[in-house]
Parts: C-alpha cells; structure tokens; sequence
C-alpha cells in the first residue's frame, strides 16, 4: 500500500515539472535598498592638455567718465628779466664806443661824426663793429679833408666836462676778408685802440653753444642812434638801449643772420647784441625801414675772424698799434645753452 502511494506522489510530481507553463509578468519593482559604503578614491589622472585660445569677443560700450579731481595749487609765478641787472652785472655800458670822425667845423669848434658802434671783446683792445662803419669811417675823412679829420672811438660814459670825452685814436681798421660790401656777406670790421686804454671787455658766446639760439628769445642791444646829439643833459657819452626777441635765423653760405624787432637806426651798426646773461650773440649791421626788419651777423663769425687775424699776420699794417694781449674766457654757466631766463614769466623791465 505504501508503495502505491509514492508511486502516485512520484507519478504526480514528474507530471508537474514536465509540463511548465509560460512565464508570468514581471512584478512590480521593490523598494530602493540602503546605499552602500563609498570606495577608496583612485589616484588623479594626469592634467589634458590646454585647449586653443578662443576669438577675441567684441569690446563692450565705454564706462562712464568718473568726476574730475579738485585742481592741484597753482605753482609761483615766474620773475620778469629785469635788463638793467644785466647791464650792471656783466659792466656792458664800459665796453661800448662810438666810432667816428672828430674834425674842426667852420668856426673851429670841434665836432664829431657818428659812423657807428663798437664794443671790446676777446682781446684787451680789439674793438668790433661792421666792415660797413670801417669803409664809412675812411670815406668820411676823405670826404672832410682839410677840416682835419680823424677817425676816433669814444668811450660810453664819458664826459665833455674837464678833460674832455675818453677817446681813443683809430688806424685804418680792417674788414673781414669775405665781406664783398652786400648785406648778405659777413660784414664784420675790426680796430686796435691803443694797449694802455681803459678798457672793458664784453664776453662772446662761445663758439659750441651758437646753435641753442632760440627765435622768440629776449635780446638787448646798446648803440648810438645817429639821430641823437652828443652831450645831452650832463655832456655824458651814454648808448641807447633797446630790447627785443630774435624773429629768426637766417642761413647763409658763409655765415649766419639773426633778425630782430629792435627797430634800430644809422650809429647802430656794429652794435653788441647780447642775451640775458650778457653773452654777445650777434653784431647789428642791417636795416629795412620798410616794416622795421632788423638783422644782425651771428657773433660765431666773430670767433672766425679772431682766427683769421690769428692766421694772417699781413693784417697788421705797420701803422698799426699791435693787437693786444687776449682776455681770459668766461666759462658758460651750464653744458647747454639757455635762451630763457630761468622761471621767466615773459615780461622784461628796461632800465
């Protein structure tokens, strides 16, 4: 009996196994389990390489502009060229003369031509003026023969009270071996006065700083106007001054030219023409009246004739009182030349 019944178990049981049925749906998805423990981190990879820069993006619209600042304190106000500091300080008036002729008038007084202005320079005695005033020197004696005519250079500052005006007598002079009798050729003249005469020497510019001259720079000038009779007021020789700028510079093929706004007339002509330290610039020695040009010949063509007289002892005539001995330079204040006057406010105060 036993038997029969796990025969039908076993029976029943190889029935079920060998006829499966399809698979069913699949269930509904159960919940989310807990998360687990994070792992250890793996080593960093190494760093890629950079990318290629990008365009340039367009430029944005301007910020507003921020709200100006207070002004900053206003700094001094610049001092004006006072001239007569100038004269005073380099002594200019004592190294001026009036060149001309003395002769005996119709009544026998003694009176005295004006042909132009001189100044001492570089040499104890060489007295400079224009080739021009030298040959109207000589045309005025030959033209007053018989009146005893003779060329004399008077001292600035003297008198015709007591012993008479400081004057000195002149040989024939000497004219730059370029001056062809043209405005336009270096018209630069020279005369020895005697060795033991009282007198002063201006300075020339030295021949490295001729190119700092600036247009617009101040300039004064002393000279003897022909215009004005002698003796005025107290007897005294006394220059007249004048100030003004340099208008320009002019180039020529031996020399240089500076115009000026002087205004200046006959007895002028071979007058200093200085700076505001009382460096001697340039030589006046021509004018038009038409518009007040003015022209004076750069002072380096000075410098050449000193060479030139240096060079050329045929110069000196036997007649001639010997050139004297040469002045010792004044050095230039400073390794560039100054045209302006430090902290000039652009006025000036004449004398």
């Amino acid at each position: 009996m036993r038997h029969y019944v796990l025969l039908s178990v076993t029976l029943m049981l190889a029935f079920l196994f060998g006829c499966e049925g399809p698979v069913g749906p699949t269930g509904p998805q159960g919940p989310q389990g807990p998360q687990g423990a994070q792992g250890i981190q793996g080593p960093a990879g190494q760093d890629g390489a950079d990318g290629a820069t990008g365009a340039t993006g367009p430029q944005g619209p301007q910020g507003v502009q921020g709200v100006a600042g207070a002004p900053g304190e206003r700094g001094p106000q610049g001092d004006p060229l006072n001239w007569a500091d100038v004269l005073e300080r380099q002594n200019l008036v004592d190294g001026i003369y009036a060149i001309g002729v003395a002769y005996d008038d119709r009544s026998g007084a003694r009176r005295f031509h004006i042909n132009g202005t001189g100044f001492v320079a570089y040499y104890s005695n060489a007295l400079w003026t224009n080739a021009h005033v030298v040959r109207g020197v000589r045309e005025t004696v030959t033209g007053l023969a018989g009146a005893n005519p003779k060329a004399i250079a008077v001292k600035a500052g003297s008198h015709n009270r007591g012993g008479g005006w400081t004057e000195y007598d002149l040989g024939g002079g000497h004219i730059h071996p370029d001056y062809d009798g043209t405005n336009s050729s270096p018209d630069i003249g020279l005369y020895y006065l005697p060795l033991d005469a009282d007198a002063t020497a201006l300075s020339l510019l030295p021949r490295e700083y001729f190119g700092g001259l600036h247009e617009g720079q101040p300039i004064g000038t002393l000279g003897f106007p022909g215009e004005l009779r002698w003796g005025r007021g107290d007897g005294s020789v006394r220059p007249t001054f004048k100030d003004g700028t340099i208008s320009a510079i002019h180039k020529f093929p031996t020399h240089y030219q500076i115009q000026h706004n002087f205004d200046v007339t006959g007895g002028t002509s071979g007058s200093a023409i200085f700076d505001h330290q009382g460096w001697v610039v340039a030589v006046n020695h021509a004018g038009f009246r038409e518009g007040s040009l003015d022209f004076g010949i750069r002072a380096d063509e000075v410098w050449e004739y000193i060479e030139c007289c240096t060079r050329e002892v045929a110069l000196l005539s036997p007649e001639d009182t010997p050139l004297g001995p040469r002045l010792p330079v004044r050095p230039y204040p400073s390794d560039t030349y100054q045209p302006f006057p430090e902290d000039w406010n652009g006025e000036t105060i004449s004398p």
